[in-house]
C-alpha cells in the first residue's frame, strides 16, 4: 500500500509542469512536445510521458487543436490508484481552447485512450471514449534570461474533469527560484509549494507537498533539463489503516520541451 499511493502527488506534480509548458507553447503556432522519466524513491517507481500538443487555423484567442499522449510506470500491476496521470496508456484527442494573453485558458476536448503497454486490471485502460475540460491559470515573475533579476518565480493552478475516471481534480503550485552561474547553462535552486483535491474525495487525491531542488541545463535553454528534488508530502485528510499520512521522496528527473 505503501507504494502504491505514496507517489500520487509525483505524478500531479510532473502533469502540473507538462500542462504550464504547454500552455506557454500554446499562444505559439507551432506544435510543442513535453516529455520527461522521474524517479520516484518512496514509491520505487518510475515514470515516463511524452505529450505532442498541436494548435491550428489563424492566431486568435479561439483555436482548435490536437493532442497525442503516451504515458508509462514501471510498476504495471502496483501502480498509483486512481491511475488518473501515470497509468499504460495513450491518448489521441482533439478539442478547442480559448487562451488570453493573461495566462488563463478554456479548453474542452474529446478523443479514444488506449492500452500502451500492459494493461492494468480492474481499471478503464482499455480503448473507450475519453473526454476532458476545465481551466487552467500560469504566470511568471522575471522569467530567465529575459528578466533583470536572476531570481524568478512561478504559479500554475488547474481544475479539470476527466470522463476516463469521473472525477474532477483541482491543482496548484507556486514556485520560487534563482539562477547561478552562466545564463545559457544556468543552475537553478528553487522551492516549490503543491496541493491537490479531488471531487471524489480520494485520499491520494487530497496532499500538499514542499519540496526544494536544483535544476541543471546541460544543454542551454532549448536542451534537456536535469533535476533533483527532496519533497516532504502530506494528505490532507484521514488515510486507511497502514498509511503514513506523510513521507519524504527524493526524485531525481530528466525532461525536455521542444517546439516542432
Amino acid at each position: 500500500m505503501k507504494r502504491r499511493m505514496g507517489s500520487a502527488i509525483v505524478i500531479i506534480a510532473m502533469a502540473a509542469t507538462m500542462i504550464v509548458m504547454r500552455t506557454q507553447a500554446r499562444a505559439d503556432d507551432a506544435g510543442f512536445v513535453w516529455a520527461y522519466a522521474l524517479h520516484d524513491s518512496y514509491s520505487n517507481d518510475t515514470f515516463y510521458s511524452a505529450d505532442f500538443t498541436k494548435p491550428f487555423g489563424p492566431s486568435a484567442p479561439i483555436r482548435p487543436y490536437g493532442e497525442l499522449l503516451l504515458q508509462r510506470d514501471s510498476q504495471t500491476t502496483t501502480g498509483v490508484l486512481p491511475q488518473t496521470f501515470n497509468d499504460n496508456y495513450g491518448l489521441a484527442a482533439a478539442g478547442i481552447q480559448l487562451q488570453t494573453n493573461s495566462g488563463l485558458r478554456l479548453f474542452a476536448q474529446i478523443g479514444t485512450s488506449f492500452d500502451f503497454g500492459p494493461a492494468i486490471q480492474n481499471l478503464p485502460t482499455s480503448s473507450h471514449f475519453d473526454g476532458r475540460g476545465g481551466l487552467e491559470y500560469d504566470r511568471d515573475w522575471n522569467a530567465p534570461p529575459s528578466g533583470g533579476s536572476r531570481y524568478y518565480g512561478t504559479f500554475f493552478g488547474d481544475f479539470i474533469y476527466y470522463s476516463r475516471y469521473r472525477n474532477a481534480l483541482l491543482y496548484f503550485e507556486a514556485e520560487r527560484g534563482r539562477e547561478f552561474g552562466s545564463r545559457t547553462y544556468p543552475l537553478q535552486l528553487y522551492f516549490r509549494l503543491s496541493g491537490s483535491q479531488d471531487t471524489q474525495r480520494a485520499y491520494y487525491n487530497d496532499a500538499i507537498a514542499l519540496a526544494g531542488g536544483v535544476g541543471f541545463l546541460v544543454l542551454g535553454r532549448h536542451g534537456p533539463s536535469v533535476g533533483f528534488t527532496e519533497a516532504f508530502n502530506s494528505y490532507t485528510t484521514a488515510v486507511p489503516y497502514g498509511v503514513l499520512r506523510s513521507y519524504w521522496s527524493f526524485r531525481p528527473q530528466i525532461t525536455y520541451g521542444a517546439s516542432f
